[in-house]
């Protein structure tokens, strides 16, 4: 077991007032794989977006691109449940203690 982070995504193909939509190439199953010796914080807040506001979780992490660099990046997580929130949070504060902070 490589003890990475893993998260794993089901972009469905959405449309919005027959205006906008997914595009073909970006729906589908997604995975992201964070070891977590490059989680540099996890952060616990409200992810806004447009007039909604969900719970959610950012976690900032680095990792080595193609060209040998190292580089920052971050993921955003909602969970609408927040018995989901409490399962993530609890999994990365067992993880991640010193990177854990709240921003609410």
């Amino acid at each position: 077991r490589s003890g990475e982070h893993v998260v794993s995504v089901n972009l469905v193909n959405r449309r919005a007032l027959l205006i906008a939509r997914t595009l073909d190439q970006h729906a589908g199953w997604w995975y992201s794989f964070i070891p977590p010796d490059s989680v540099l914080q996890v952060e616990l807040g409200t992810v806004h977006h447009g007039m909604a506001a969900t719970n959610g979780v950012r976690i900032a992490y680095q990792v080595q691109d193609y060209e040998e660099m190292i580089v920052e990046r971050e993921m955003l997580l909602t969970c609408p449940d927040s018995k989901d929130l409490d399962i993530l949070s609890a999994h990365l504060a067992a993880r991640h203690q010193n990177s854990l902070v709240s921003a609410n």
